[in-house]
């Protein structure tokens, strides 16, 4: 898998060989983890970047759409790239998989597995238990976008995203 510019989008996730249907695209441990009571306020930039730094330059080059004029970049990039996990309990960004395009028809969904595959369920390396698998749900052929469904219809991608679909497989 590789990160292209998508026409008419950002970045995008694009097959770099043919993957059948069910293959996991990506499996990956959380680039950053924000507590959901954390989230629904502004985070204050050094609240992220703080001892983060390495990191820091992958988030920084996601997208980050600010609805209000008053939200920091930082809330941008996690309200626009993470992924709810543990009913809601956490806010997860991800290097890759937060790359993948919203489509109303995706290619491929993703889910969140508590243990790392072929793991012990105990603690990762970096102190992260689970990670994100993306697989795919039809067969993907060389060059063609990634896409998954961010769950929240033509209007929420409006208002949470900041764009129209352009997926043609709905009516925005």
């Amino acid at each position: 898998v590789t990160v292209l510019s998508s026409p008419g989008r950002a970045l995008g996730l694009f097959a770099q060989s043919d993957i059948p249907a069910g293959s996991i695209v990506l499996y990956q441990p959380p680039l950053l983890l924000v507590l959901d009571a954390i989230a629904s306020v502004d985070i204050p930039p050094p609240a992220l970047r703080a001892s983060q730094s390495p990191r820091m330059e992958k988030l920084d080059g996601l997208c980050g759409y600010r609805r209000e004029e008053w939200e920091s970049t930082e809330r941008g990039i996690l309200w626009s790239n993470g992924f709810g996990v543990l009913s809601g309990a956490t806010t997860r960004v991800f290097d890759r998989i937060s790359r993948a395009n919203h489509s109303c028809l995706p290619n491929s969904r993703f889910v969140w597995c508590d243990a790392p595959a072929g793991g012990s369920g105990g603690r990762e390396e970096e102190g992260e238990v689970g990670r994100m698998m993306l697989f795919s749900t039809f067969d993907l052929m060389v060059g063609e976008e990634i896409t998954v469904d961010y769950g929240h219809g033509v209007q929420g991608l409006r208002k949470w995203y900041g764009f129209e679909c352009v997926c043609g497989g709905c009516d925005g």
